[in-house]
């Protein structure tokens, strides 16, 4: 899991627009047969993208060790968003 930390709204004036893209774009989120997440310390969310091409991705039980709890969901809610189609890479 990738981890972001906060920056304040002062420094974000200071950036230039690849150090923006670095600090805020996940551009390898959905990668082929891999599951990834980013916990975004700025807002106190995980991204996740899940593509399972050959075969099935599940979450394992030490993700909660990220967030300070048992289990991943144990203080927080989940959304999701399925993408159903042929991928293009």
């Amino acid at each position: 899991m990738d981890n972001r930390q906060p920056i304040y709204s002062d420094h974000v004036k200071t950036l230039a627009y690849e150090n923006l893209r670095r600090r805020f774009l996940d551009s390898d989120l959905f990668m082929p047969d891999t599951t990834t997440l980013t916990y975004s310390k700025f807002d106190r969310i995980i991204i996740a993208g899940i593509v399972a091409v050959r075969s099935a991705e599940a979450f394992g039980p030490d993700l909660g060790r990220h967030t300070g709890t048992y289990f991943l969901l144990q203080r927080q809610e989940m959304g999701l968003i399925n993408i159903w189609g042929s991928p293009r890479w």
